[in-house]
């Protein structure tokens, strides 16, 4: 399983070679349903996973944490992070605005894979129709609400 938090930091902080990313408390209760142990998680260690950002390319590290009665782990990615995906939040929407704004797909993929060589007609669909099938669960919270101000 895996859970996003939110982050302050960059990228590079998280990086393979850095490493001094801050990551939150282990959790209290363990979040699998079946469990639900009351019984706060043990750290795991870390696992290495590949980030494409707009200003960042590499490892970054993730923090596991284990519970102890099911054994099972929970990940925890940064807010930059998408999960099961290699490319960042903002590079994701900004290749989006980018479609929006452009009208084409096929233009945008060729302008970005000047910058991201990945970049393709296939993933850029991909993350269209992805967010289109999930538009109601995206909830707008201006930023001062989130920070509490």
């Amino acid at each position: 399983m895996q859970n996003i938090f939110l982050s302050s930091q960059n990228p590079e902080d998280y990086s393979e070679e850095i490493g001094i990313g801050e990551y939150p408390e282990a959790p209290k209760k363990c979040p699998y349903g079946d469990c639900g142990i009351n019984l706060e998680m043990k750290k795991n260690g870390y696992y290495l996973r590949f980030l494409i950002t707009i200003l960042f390319s590499g490892r970054i590290r993730i923090r596991r944490y284990k519970c102890p009665k099911c054994k099972r782990t929970l990940s925890m990615l940064p807010s930059f992070c998408i999960s099961g995906h290699s490319y960042g939040v903002e590079l994701v929407v900004k290749l989006l605005q980018e479609v929006v704004k452009s009208g084409s797909i096929n233009k945008t993929v060729s302008e970005w894979r000047k910058h991201c060589g990945g970049i393709s007609r296939k993933l850029v669909t991909k993350y269209l129709l992805r967010l289109r099938n999930n538009r109601k669960l995206i909830q707008y919270r201006p930023w001062s609400i989130v920070q509490g101000h």
